[in-house]
């Protein structure tokens, strides 16, 4: 490793969007000490800016649960969390002293390139798996042996990155690299994705990178336990021969957010880096990994045991759709602590809470290449969290949701029908119906469930339920008309169709050979009837009338 060089607190590589809508970049201290002057994170990719975004918190964290907001040692604990917060917030800024003082104590480790302590990496030259600038860039991402035919850079910009560039790209690497390949001689293959890679990610936004910064750091985990004393990656000696290191789960906030899934050594020529090498880094069992307060769970029971392990966002589906991993059982952390602001005070109790959610899709079952990313953002009044039980707001949400699965899987079959009764029994129309459903009810259930008010009554809420369902049937019943519309006149008419489904060959052998008469009147007559009984016309009494 050569002689220092880029300081991350000095100089400018964090992606920021300023308040006229222009990018620029700014450095680490920047980014904290101006925070409030920026809208948001500006990186690259949505991945890149979670990567950024927990540096940050990590940062933020270990100065904070260490000192107050005047700089006065004080660590952070259950009977002080929230005031801690509170003073922060109120400032509307993060002050400067006590985060000068710590990057000042800390400056030396957060050099880019160092001759022993180089910044999220390892000394370990020429070892581990091998790749060029263009894999280590993730709107690239090409290896040596997987050109991309279409790719945004091209000639000497595609085969080198500049310091700022590299950085950014760094953390990335950290937190989202892939699985697979055959280790190099002496070495051990990298132990699953990166930790970041792992997770359904979701954080709180704000209205600028102050706040969307404030709402996500957690003094307390899961809004009620102590952490641990913080200690960040740059604050620990780790051997550099200590690759795919299984370690138990870390207990301090900026342990987990600052995680080092890879051994990492960026090689530069010039002022360019061109190449680098990777090794696995740490690892631990995800389940039941509730340190982790940015990511929704999965709950399965098995033997009469509850397990959790983050739940990775599905690729076309909607956060909405998500709502019960968000407001049930073991919330997100994020989500638990802007819910333990609200109560105490800290924040308007009729506020709204934005989510943002990020995941990447990787593309085998290996996890060796990445194939997609997901991104989306989610508003409901915070205070609904709150209304729980099988009567509560969110129980009703959840049913609604629940409803226009039921919905979508009824036009699903619908159009397999009316596909029979034209004689098309291609299943792929039936995957563009049920798309076409959600895409269409996507910004209506977005607006309905905004408009849910913690304070309304059951009736309030009940009314509020019936025009979503005049709503979901009238778009639900127009598309099934426009499938009706397109099937042309021999599907009106209908004819006879072997029933292949295998399924049902094997439940009933004898009628292999039976035939059924498919028609759109038919399949639209059971198709409203469905639906229909999805949601029955409210009964109304008035006993003080009667």
């Amino acid at each position: 490793m050569e002689s220092q060089a880029f300081n991350l607190l000095d100089e400018p590589w964090i992606r920021v969007l300023q308040s006229d809508y222009t990018v620029v970049e700014v450095s680490l201290k920047d980014a904290l000490l101006n925070a409030h002057e920026y809208l948001c994170l500006a990186g690259e990719m949505p991945t890149q800016d979670v990567a950024v975004l927990r540096l940050l918190e990590a940062v933020l964290f270990t100065v904070f649960a260490r000192v107050d907001e005047e700089g006065v040692e004080s660590p952070v604990d259950a009977t002080n969390a929230w005031e801690r917060w509170g003073a922060l917030w109120e400032l509307g800024h993060f002050p400067m002293a006590p985060i000068c003082t710590y990057f000042d104590t800390w400056h030396e480790r957060f050099w880019l390139f160092h001759p022993k302590n180089p910044f999220y990496q390892t000394t370990a030259v020429e070892k581990g798996y091998k790749f060029n600038a263009a894999k280590l860039n993730g709107e690239i991402s090409e290896s040596g042996n997987k050109k991309k035919l279409f790719s945004c850079f091209a000639g000497e910009k595609k085969q080198r990155l500049s310091y700022s560039q590299a950085a950014r790209w760094l953390l990335h690497l950290n937190g989202y690299d892939e699985r697979g390949g055959n280790p190099p001689t002496g070495c051990q293959p990298r132990h699953g994705v990166g930790w970041l890679g792992q997770l359904g990610f979701i954080a709180v936004q704000g209205r600028t990178l102050f706040e969307t910064l404030m709402f996500n750091l957690v003094f307390l985990r899961d809004s009620e336990k102590e952490w641990e004393e913080p200690t960040p990656a740059w604050e620990i000696d780790v051997d550099e021969n200590l690759q795919s290191r299984e370690i138990a789960q870390p207990m301090d906030f900026a342990g987990i957010l600052t995680l080092q899934s890879r051994r990492i050594s960026l090689i530069r020529e010039g002022n360019y880096v061109t190449r680098y090498f990777v090794l696995g880094g740490d690892y631990f069992d995800a389940t039941d990994a509730f340190s982790e307060q940015m990511t929704i769970w999965n709950r399965k029971t098995s033997n009469g045991l509850e397990k959790c392990t983050p739940e990775p966002h599905s690729v076309g589906k909607q956060l909405w759709r998500e709502f019960p991993l968000i407001a049930y059982g073991n919330l997100p952390g994020v989500v638990s602590w802007n819910e333990g602001l609200r109560e105490n005070g800290l924040i308007d109790p009729d506020s709204q809470i934005v989510l943002w959610a990020v995941s990447l899709i990787y593309g085998d079952s290996q996890q060796s290449s990445v194939t997609d990313s997901y991104t989306d953002t989610l508003s409901f009044h915070l205070g609904i969290l709150e209304d729980l039980g099988k009567e509560g707001k969110s129980a009703l949400i959840e049913s609604e949701i629940k409803n226009c699965e039921e919905v979508a899987k009824k036009l699903r079959k619908f159009a397999e029908r009316v596909a029979r009764a034209a004689g098309n029994v291609e299943k792929s129309i039936a995957d563009r119906t049920t798309e076409l459903f959600y895409s269409r009810i996507d910004a209506l259930f977005r607006a309905w469930l905004c408009s849910v008010q913690p304070k309304w009554d059951a009736t309030e809420m009940a009314d509020h339920m019936d025009n979503w369902h005049k709503t979901v049937k009238r778009v639900a019943f127009d598309l099934a008309d426009e499938l009706a519309r397109m099937a042309g006149p021999t599907a009106f008419v209908g004819h006879m169709v072997k029933d292949n489904d295998d399924k049902k060959k094997k439940k009933k052998k004898k009628d292999v050979n039976k035939e059924e008469y498919y028609s759109v009147p038919k399949a639209r007559l059971s198709f409203i009837g469905e639906v229909s009984n999805l949601y029955p016309k409210r009964k109304e009494h008035d006993d003080t009338q009667k």
